[in-house]
């Protein structure tokens, strides 16, 4: 079989056109936590939580986990807390409201550059 210029050029274009758009065809921007909610690494370096279904979040610059819980602080010192056993969120709570909750004041929050480097693809926390 003798391979053409065209049958080699067909595919490096469509994988250059792919590449140029917002796809993320083989999820690379993205990093399981726990319970369906993932950790996207956004275009422009920042990170967020996306919930099941969701295909943007609000940004985080810490966060952390423990099964059931996720708890994120938000670029504006907001914190996030997700129950993945529930599906549930509380969002934009103070640190006082998350220190007040034992389920989850004593969960260890890193960067969420350290959390990108911790996580896996394609295996979950839990």
């Amino acid at each position: 079989m003798r391979l053409n210029a065209t049958s080699f050029a067909l595919p490096v274009v469509m994988l250059l056109c792919l590449s140029a758009c917002d796809l993320d065809p083989l999820g690379l921007s993205e990093k399981k936590i726990g319970g369906g909610y993932r950790l996207l690494l956004a275009e422009d370096g920042g990170f967020a939580v996306l919930r099941k279904g969701d295909g943007a979040g609000q940004g985080v610059t810490r966060l952390g986990w423990r099964k059931p819980f996720i708890v994120a602080v938000t670029g504006d010192g907001y914190w996030e807390v997700f129950d993945t056993s529930t599906g549930s969120d509380n969002l934009s709570l103070s640190a006082e409201q998350v220190q007040a909750d034992v389920r989850v004041r004593d969960i260890p929050l890193v960067p969420a550059e350290t959390a990108w480097k911790r996580l896996r693809h394609y295996r979950s926390q839990w």
